[in-house]
């Protein structure tokens, strides 16, 4: 979703293809975990919003049948962004290389408004953990056989049980940013 010149800054516009799987597909969220980017995207953004998204936050990570949820969490909202190695393949994106046990990854995370519009960028690390269950996940997703169906059935059965945000006990890995 990203190219290696993609430039971000705040005030800047998402690309158009990033705009447009926002536009087209009605999710908050995206991941280039090839980046280690998450770009969220919080419709109806305030200026106090950006103190929120540079305040202590958590990281979480679930694998699920046929996609992997990230779960960036900030005091006063979060994002259920999902992976998926359908989409994966389609864009032609590698796969991970084994994170060491003691590697804190780091992730660019972006905010955008409503308008698509950059309106803080956050570069945090994560735990060792979380950076080996997104690898597993991926390994794991990767060599699973799947249709499209059946990964839009899996994730509106989980966003319609939870449809006021997961609850803690469903992700296999959680951490503080900067961890």
């Amino acid at each position: 979703l990203m190219s290696e010149s993609d430039i971000l800054f705040v005030g800047s516009r998402l690309a158009p293809e990033m705009r447009q799987v926002f536009q087209h597909t009605g999710t908050s969220g995206a991941i280039s975990l090839p980046h280690q980017a998450i770009t969220m995207v919080l419709g109806d953004y305030r200026p106090s919003d950006k103190t929120i998204f540079e305040a202590p936050a958590r990281f979480r990570v679930a694998l699920c049948k046929s996609f992997l949820l990230i779960s960036p969490s900030f005091p006063e909202f979060s994002f259920d962004i999902i992976w998926s190695p359908l989409i994966a393949r389609l864009n032609g994106e590698p796969t991970l290389e084994r994170p060491s046990p003691t590697d804190h990854a780091v992730f660019n995370f972006i905010l955008a408004d409503g308008d698509h519009v950059v309106r803080a960028i956050r570069t945090s690390s994560i735990s060792p953990a979380c950076s080996l269950a997104m690898w597993r996940a991926q390994q794991t997703l990767m060599a699973a056989s799947f249709t499209g169906d059946e990964l839009k059935q899996e994730m509106n059965a989980l966003f319609s049980q939870y449809q006021r945000g997961i609850p803690e006990m469903f992700f296999n890995e959680t951490c503080a940013l900067g961890d």
